[in-house]
């Protein structure tokens, strides 16, 4: 999943990688210097550099390069890859806890809204 996505680099979005997809670049190691897709050789140098980058990040481990990169809703490309770090389980006991805050604080308003003597609305 992780070596499918190039939204971790500036300036790619997802369309450029639907381009990308579609051109035949299914993967990190498909991008190169021959690749179909025609772009300003600033913009291949770059993507170049990021792609190494992403595999060295990826080779020794750290998620937090793709967290900081991918935007919040795309980080669930990087999951299968990095289960095992801790990085998820704080993320996962933040969703719990905020998913508990905003249990208890609607669970709290709508019980107050029905209390003896409580106004009705």
């Amino acid at each position: 999943m992780l070596k499918n996505t190039f939204i971790h680099i500036p300036g790619i979005g997802p369309k450029t990688e639907q381009r990308f997809w579609d051109s035949g670049i299914h993967n990190w190691n498909d991008f190169t210097p021959n690749c179909p897709i025609r772009l300003p050789q600033s913009k291949m140098d770059i993507i170049t550099s990021y792609l190494e980058k992403s595999k060295q990040n990826r080779k020794f481990s750290n998620p937090n390069y793709f967290s900081d990169l991918l935007p919040a809703n795309q980080h669930w490309r990087f999951f299968p890859e990095f289960r095992e770090s801790r990085i998820f389980i704080k993320d996962f006991v933040f969703v719990i806890k905020s998913l508990h805050d905003f249990v208890w604080r609607t669970y709290n308003v709508k019980a107050s809204c029905f209390a003896p003597g409580a106004a009705s609305g």
